[in-house]
Formats: structure tokens, C-alpha cells, sequence
């Protein structure tokens, strides 16, 4: 279901350095109708940007969703 809202995550920084967070996490969530091939290209393309900032990155599946 989407709910048009932001979706809050944990604080992407060690306890012993609050100020200097060391993750940032871009939520992909596709609506129904996106299939898979739509949204790697989005992924993709978050990469390409972070790779132009010189920020590494990663993906993580949460599986939460089949795609056909």
C-alpha cells in the first residue's frame, strides 16, 4: 500500500559519534504496475549518482515484494 509518507530509519551513526552519521538509505519502494526491470533502473541510477559524490554503496533487498 502506498501511503505517500517518508519512511524514518535509525540513526545512521555510531553512538560514539552522533554528529558524523555514516549511512544514508534510499527507500525504493514501488508502487503496484513498477516491475522489477523499472525499478533497477532506479537503483542504477541512485548508484550513479552516489558513485559521482564519491559515496560507496550497496544494495539490500528486503524480499518484501514479488515481482512477476
Amino acid at each position: 500500500m502506498q501511503m505517500g509518507t517518508v519512511e524514518f530509519h535509525p540513526w545512521g551513526a555510531r553512538s560514539d559519534s552522533l554528529d558524523r552519521p555514516e549511512r544514508m538509505v534510499f527507500y525504493l519502494d514501488p508502487g503496484g504496475g513498477v516491475g522489477f526491470a523499472a525499478t533497477r533502473r532506479a537503483a542504477l541510477e541512485v548508484r550513479e549518482v552516489l558513485d559521482d559524490a564519491g559515496l560507496a554503496s550497496w544494495p539490500l533487498l528486503s524480499g518484501a515484494r514479488v515481482f512477476m
